[in-house]
């Protein structure tokens, strides 16, 4: 009885063209289903930046130049020092977050 009730304000226009609301909820069902799963890819394709702990070998909770530089190639000893604000040949993690946001480093480094 309570589908009977509710049925037409589910199925909306698409009653009058012909359409079951089960149909209407099933089309519903599949635009949350490829919506979710469009964010799901969208998490998994964003571009995953290193932090210090994984960047670091000898657990000093610092990231040298040696160590960096595994993880981003590309990277030069000039741009690592601009990088090291505080001068002491380590990136801490504050470094490194400054530089990924600032675009020093990228993904694909």
């Amino acid at each position: 009885m309570a589908l009977l009730l509710v049925q037409p304000l589910l199925a909306g226009n698409h009653a009058r063209e012909g359409i079951a609301s089960h149909d209407v909820l099933e089309e519903n069902l599949e635009m949350r289903r490829v919506a979710v799963g469009a964010m799901v890819a969208a998490l998994f394709a964003a571009p995953a930046f290193a932090s210090v702990s994984d960047i670091d070998t000898d657990g000093e909770i610092l990231a040298s130049f040696a160590e960096m530089v595994v993880i981003y190639s590309d990277l030069t000893e000039e741009t690592f020092a601009e990088i090291d604000t505080s001068g002491d040949s380590f990136l801490d993690e504050a470094e490194l977050a400054a530089a990924v946001e600032a675009g020093v480093l990228t993904a694909d480094q």
